[in-house]
């Protein structure tokens, strides 16, 4: 496991079953950055409970409420953020008599769809992490070195006694595998199966490539998959350049794992 960082709900949402706790913490990690980014005036410990109680709320409630058909997931979520936050601070309110803070305004849906989009990337690394099993657990140890430390490829190669060429291959086939797993999770699903390692090349070639984008997305035989594609990318950049708190230190860190992941070696367009 690649640490409580990079551990969907969506996925389970989706399936119409109770999601296990794991799916549902990957959502930690965004609704604290959310939380700290657009209600610093609340205290730090009722930041932290009301992300505890937003997670209970999605295992055990929110995933009967959801209705895909009303809208995406993050509109939903946001809503409940919202909720939860306005009641806390009503509560709050009542107890001061002097000190009085602006009533908190609604979540941006940019960080709506940052929140979406780094649970599901938390999730998908969490998953390729579990399907190494023993005999994987060098190539975990590498995705978590370059990940969690930032290290260049020879430090990593040094400090797990590893040739550089199997680090540098063992992250480029992690990176494909991970998003393979993301786009087959979050992209509309059409009759027939499709080739999602093929459309995760696409993604990371147009992320490393923003400008040749058009042109590496004619590999995708499908307009319509095609248009979904775009759209996908759109999304990640705004997250990424948007992601809420991304200045503190946990929002940096989530930040440059999102950039190894989508960009390699090179950071986000």
């Amino acid at each position: 496991m690649i640490e409580s960082i990079w551990q969907s709900t969506c996925a389970a949402l989706r399936g119409g079953s109770e999601p296990d706790w794991e799916e549902v913490y990957d959502y930690r990690r965004p609704l604290q950055l959310v939380m700290a980014a657009r209600y610093g005036n609340l205290p730090a410990a009722d930041r932290e409970d009301l992300v505890e109680n937003i997670l209970l709320d999605i295992k055990q409630r929110l995933f009967r409420r959801y209705l895909p058909d009303r809208g995406p997931f993050r509109a939903f979520l946001c809503g409940v953020v919202r909720m939860q936050v306005l009641s806390r601070w009503k509560r709050n309110q009542k107890r001061r008599s002097l000190e009085l803070i602006d009533e908190p305004g609604e979540v941006p849906p940019e960080d709506g769809l940052a929140i979406d989009l780094v649970a599901e990337v938390l999730g998908a690394t969490r998953r390729w992490s579990a399907r190494q099993g023993v005999s994987g657990a060098k190539h975990v140890q590498i995705l978590a070195e370059r990940l969690l430390g930032s290290k260049s490829h020879p430090k990593i190669a040094r400090s797990l006694s590893v040739a550089p060429i199997k680090v540098k291959r063992t992250l480029q086939r992690a990176r494909k595998e991970i998003v393979a797993d993301l786009l087959e999770r979050t992209l509309p699903q059409s009759a027939g199966s499709l080739n999602w390692t093929l459309m995760a090349e696409c993604v990371l070639d147009a992320c490393r490539r923003p400008q040749q984008q058009a042109k590496i997305l004619t590999r995708v035989g499908d307009p319509r998959l095609r248009l979904h594609l775009e759209s996908w990318l759109e999304g990640l950049r705004i997250s990424v350049v948007r992601l809420p708190g991304r200045k503190t230190p946990a929002g940096s860190d989530l930040c440059r794992g999102l950039e190894v992941i989508f960009y390699g070696e090179g950071t986000a367009a």
